[in-house]
């Protein structure tokens, strides 16, 4: 697949907005088409939540400097509270948005920022800096067949139809 390169002037340096920083981005990483792909949805998904935006062309018009950590981790406490209704729910409204705050945050790792530095004025403070996000890994062994996802395994009992060479194990990481 072939890396969409994009062309900017040195007068270009200014407070992009979302759009124009994915562009930049995919112009310049390391990063896959379908890695970037997943990393600009994201970001795309929390930019449009904080704002209200609906529509991506909005969404990709929302300036970066939008987006600040305290309005990211207001999001963060607003999404699970209105997702959790009962137990399991919050549990995968903890996944969803640390799925999408680990994703969108990757698109702002030093690595990347450093690729696009010279196209890009960045805002003080950067998106998604201090974010701790929690990533919830599960691992199974056995056969594939009898997997089960991660929010609803731990409320099933062992002997209720899971065969017994199957065995989850869970772990919470915090990223920062």
């Amino acid at each position: 697949m072939r890396r969409k390169t994009v062309k900017f002037n040195k007068t270009d340096v200014r407070n992009v907005t979302i759009g124009e920083y994915i562009e930049a981005v995919a112009g310049r990483s390391l990063f896959s088409p379908k890695t970037l792909k997943s990393y600009a949805q994201a970001l795309r998904k929390v930019a449009g939540n904080i704002t209200g935006e609906t529509k991506r062309e909005k969404r990709d018009a929302i300036r970066l400097r939008a987006l600040t950590p305290e309005k990211i981790e207001a999001w963060r406490i607003e999404f699970i509270r209105r997702k959790a209704t009962d137990p399991r729910r919050e549990k995968s409204a903890r996944v969803s948005v640390g799925s999408f705050i680990l994703r969108a945050r990757s698109l702002f790792s030093p690595e990347t920022v450093a690729r696009v530095r010279d196209l890009v004025k960045f805002p003080e403070p950067m998106p998604f800096s201090g974010i701790k996000a929690r990533r919830c890994v599960c691992h199974a062994t056995g056969a594939p067949s009898t997997w089960q996802s991660c929010s609803k395994a731990p409320e099933r009992s062992w002997h209720s139809g899971i065969p017994s060479n199957t065995r989850f194990f869970f772990w919470e990481r915090w990223q920062a």
